[in-house]
């Protein structure tokens, strides 16, 4: 629980370096692992919140991106106007 997994039989045995045979044979620990999966069920991984993001979040999202693109592309013009009649007033200096 403490590093954000979902409590099984497999994440238990890989954190503590023993086997899943020993914690199946041992009640209390089987117990115990058991209870904190039923504890959890109501939880949501980060993984499981990726996978429901509705198309309607990711258009919202990607609506974002394309006027933000856009507005880059608009200033990106205006800084290119701009940078060309300075270089024209330098031409004229010279």
């Amino acid at each position: 629980m403490k590093t954000g997994q979902k409590t099984h039989f497999n994440s238990v045995s890989e954190q503590a370096g023993g086997s899943k045979t020993y914690l199946f044979n041992h009640q209390d620990i089987r117990d115990c692992i058991e209870t904190l999966r039923k504890q959890q069920e109501g939880f949501t991984s980060p993984k499981q919140v990726k996978r429901e993001t509705s198309d309607a979040s990711k258009d919202v999202i990607i609506a974002a991106k394309n006027k933000r693109i856009k507005e880059l592309e608009e200033e990106n013009q205006k800084l290119e106007e701009e940078l060309q009649r300075i270089r024209g007033k330098i031409y004229d200096q010279m």
